[in-house]
């Protein structure tokens, strides 16, 4: 592991990692979640100058 060069609060949440202390989330309510977070179900359209949108 010290290859990687972790920081002491990246070595905890490995070893807890490591230790099958993590969970994961089955409940119909974080899958909901985890689906929505990759909907893309609205669309914005701008309109412009040039120059505003290279100053960008």
């Amino acid at each position: 592991m010290s290859a990687l060069n972790l920081q002491p609060d990246e070595l905890e949440l490995l070893a807890s990692y490591e230790n099958e202390e993590w969970q994961s989330g089955n409940t119909a309510k974080e899958q909901a979640a985890a689906r929505a977070t990759f909907l893309k179900d609205k669309r914005v359209n701008i309109r412009t100058s040039e120059k505003d949108l290279f100053d960008l």
